[in-house]
């Protein structure tokens, strides 16, 4: 039996893991809880309805030992394989199409690290720093890219899937009245992040140079330009856009769900020159319908893979004068938007550009910017003047 250190809020287990534990714990403001499964295996979570600490560690001891003599409540024994399994089946459907192929190409590293029959919640902080470490001199990695080390973003991505897994796992049932994880053995240990990392963001200038470099290419490719500069979606979205999804008329775009990254479903109104770009487009191309806007040239059915879009934008890179290595690329759209619109209300920034939520547009795509904290104390000076 433990008493937990006053790291968070006090607790206490009783009993084995497994077979008959008992934790009682305190939920400011709602005093002291328990928390254990009876024989058949459902979950008891609960108020002792008072906030006597000992006397809720007795309770604890005397169910603990009381489930000890039954020898009946083992939970059944998943394994890691098992339980990906279950996940990729009834979970990983619902994402969007990019999370659904990171998840099947980062659950095999997971096996390879801890072990196809490793028991899930037998996972430590040991396994946990291992990963992190082989992930970040390459020594585990995807297929295709054997011995390629990774950034702590693609580390925070896949440690958070971990987390996920095993939450998930700790709250499905395995159709006997139990669960298929007693605990999420991970939980609460630290995420590898990158700290205010620092974009390429794609400046006007650079952006008229690009839109030129692609237009000598081809008509269809500025209009990709021109999209990418005016709605800040990422070239994923863009490139998949169907006729019916664009109203000219009403002038709105619609992005949709399965399609995005995040499974953000969202129509948006569209700036005049995108109009203009997509009806010249429309008449060159005689799209109509679902038919793709930017439709692969050697696949017919099908629109321009992720692949090619990158080849593209190296040949506009090339032609505008744009820095290779520097980290640009359609992402660099994206990150002038957010930037280019730092004075618009975070919540309508969030909807025009599709992020999930305002968070994201702040920590991750706006940089620091003097002009516009200036801004901000010119206007601050105005009012303490005026008062």
């Amino acid at each position: 039996m433990t008493e937990r250190g006053p790291t968070k809020a006090w607790s206490y287990i009783a009993g084995e893991k497994g077979r008959n534990r008992v934790r009682v714990y305190e939920r400011p403001p709602h005093g002291i809880w328990i928390d254990y499964r009876v024989d058949e295996g459902q979950r008891v979570r609960e108020s002792l309805h008072h906030p006597d600490r000992e006397q809720a560690k007795r309770h604890a001891d005397e169910i603990a030992a009381q489930f000890g003599r039954t020898e009946n409540r083992a939970t059944q024994a998943v394994t890691l394989r098992s339980l990906i399994d279950i996940y990729l089946r009834e979970v990983t459907p619902q994402k969007s199409r990019s999370t659904q192929n990171h998840d099947r190409r980062t659950f095999p590293l997971f096996l390879r690290a801890f072990g196809e029959s490793r028991k899930p919640d037998t996972l430590n902080r040991r396994d946990w720093d291992s990963y992190i470490q082989r992930r970040r001199r390459g020594d585990l990695s995807v297929r295709g890219r054997e011995g390629k080390a990774v950034r702590a973003r693609v580390l925070e991505q896949d440690c958070n899937l971990l987390l996920a897994l095993l939450n998930w796992g700790e709250r499905a049932g395995n159709g006997t009245g139990q669960y298929l994880v007693e605990r999420n053995p991970l939980k609460g240990l630290p995420v590898p992040s990158e700290e205010s990392p620092r974009r390429a963001i794609i400046t006007n200038a650079q952006y008229d140079a690009a839109r030129v470099a692609a237009a000598s290419i081809s008509p269809r490719l500025e209009t990709f330009v021109l999209l990418a500069w005016y709605t800040g979606h990422r070239g994923a979205s863009i490139r998949q856009l169907r006729w019916s999804d664009v109203d000219l008329e009403a002038q709105t775009i619609h992005f949709r769900g399965e399609l995005d990254k995040i499974g953000y479903d969202h129509t948006n109104p569209l700036h005049p020159e995108s109009v203009a770009a997509l009806k010249r487009e429309r008449q060159r191309a005689g799209g109509i319908g679902d038919a793709w806007i930017f439709p692969s040239s050697r696949k017919p059915g099908e629109p321009l893979s992720s692949h090619a879009m990158g080849n593209l934008w190296k040949r506009i890179a090339v032609r505008a004068g744009i820095p290779t290595g520097q980290r640009y690329g359609w992402h660099s759209f994206r990150r002038a938007f957010a930037n280019t619109l730092l004075d618009v209300p975070l919540r309508s920034l969030k909807d025009l550009g599709g992020w999930k939520t305002e968070r994201t547009v702040v920590s991750v795509y706006q940089q620091p910017s003097q002009q516009a904290q200036r801004k901000a104390l010119e206007t601050l000076q105005t009012r303490t003047k005026t008062a």
